[in-house]
């Protein structure tokens, strides 16, 4: 999937109405176990996904509009790796934690 933060996107954004839900689960796109989430300087949430290794990008009104495989270790593949997400100043890049390994990967 291209776009986003994750495809170097320049759009920033709009802001959501407070308590919105704008993402779920669907066949094509999951967000299933989010252990580590972030909002990225263009307003877009990231999540780490626990069940299989991926980070997502959603934009405030509920499109998945980027995702990656950060780790694809364990059974199923990325099971219980990702947890802990940060954005690094001036977009350069993401920090996440990944337990599987018992290390702190920066995402550029």
């Amino acid at each position: 999937m291209a776009g986003g933060l994750l495809g170097r996107r320049q759009d920033w954004g709009i802001d959501p109405p407070p308590g919105q839900r704008v993402s779920a689960k669907d066949a094509t796109k999951t967000t299933t176990y989010a252990l580590g989430l972030a909002l990225a300087p263009n307003g877009d949430v990231l999540s780490v996904n626990a069940a299989d290794g991926q980070i997502i990008e959603t934009t405030p009104s509920g499109a998945q509009v980027a995702t990656m495989t950060l780790d694809s270790t364990g059974t199923p593949p990325g099971s219980g790796t990702l947890f802990g997400l940060a954005v690094i100043p001036d977009s350069m890049g993401v920090y996440f934690v990944d337990d599987g390994t018992n290390t702190l990967n920066i995402l550029h």
